[in-house]
């Protein structure tokens, strides 16, 4: 596997990464795939729209911008992504 780095450098400008904000649940450690961006505050009837859309081996990335009370991202929403269309899990 190459560094971050060494896959950043041929493709400068063109690729951006995310800062190291997620926490270690048991999941995978890494993965990969282009990342679709739903930026959402309080309610997540997008996210569950979007989720139940083809993922074609994309990353979903929820924005939620600090919010943390109700979850943006649930059980049944997850299950949905990654058992009927694709997402990366």
């Amino acid at each position: 596997m190459k560094s971050t780095s060494d896959l950043f450098d041929p493709y400068e400008g063109r690729i951006a990464g995310l800062e190291p904000l997620f926490t270690y649940f048991g999941g995978r450690q890494q993965f990969y795939g282009e990342a679709v961006t739903e930026k959402r505050v309080k309610v997540n009837f997008k996210v569950k729209q979007l989720a139940g859309t083809a993922g074609n081996k994309r990353v979903l990335v929820i924005d939620g911008s600090g919010w943390l009370r109700p979850a943006l991202l649930g059980d049944m929403i997850v299950a949905n992504a990654l058992a009927n269309v694709g997402w990366v899990s």
